[in-house]
């Protein structure tokens, strides 16, 4: 392999680093979820979201960018933002962390997610730049998906 080669292999390596799971802290953060079957003929399917950490920039503010997609696939559409005024935070216990609800109907029809797994990834912006704040942290509590 020339040397080119092995630094384009390893930024690749590096790019694919910087997500996060629900155990690590980044500017993103995915948690995998059970869809039920209902799911599929439901007229209205919800989407839990809570966060138990966040820290943010003191300058910044801050705004999470949620989307819902497949598992292991790289389609995933928005189905919500999330406004994340407070300062920076980490919850303790469950009832201390931020709780969001998003209707996540459209996108579970769209994707064809009914009976399997979908990840949920909250990716953070600056609100008045769009682009990932620097020094932003963010950490998923728990993600559940319903039909009501």
């Amino acid at each position: 392999m020339t040397r080119v080669g092995k630094i384009l292999v390893g930024l690749l390596a590096l790019s694919f680093g910087c997500g996060a799971s629900a155990g690590g802290a980044h500017a993103q953060a995915r948690v995998s979820v059970s869809v039920p079957p209902s799911a599929k003929s439901a007229s209205y399917v919800a989407l839990d979201l809570s966060v138990r950490s966040l820290r943010k920039p003191a300058t910044s503010a801050i705004a999470g960018v949620v989307r819902l997609g497949r598992a292991g696939s790289g389609n995933a559409v928005e189905v919500g933002r999330i406004s994340l005024v407070s300062r920076s935070f980490n919850a303790t216990s469950a009832d201390q962390q931020q709780r969001f609800q998003f209707n996540v109907t459209r996108a579970v029809k769209q994707l064809d997610l009914a009976g399997g797994t979908a990840q949920v990834e909250v990716s953070l912006i600056d609100r008045a730049s769009g682009a990932a704040p620097s020094g932003a942290d963010i950490v998923i509590g728990s993600a559940q998906i319903s039909v009501r």
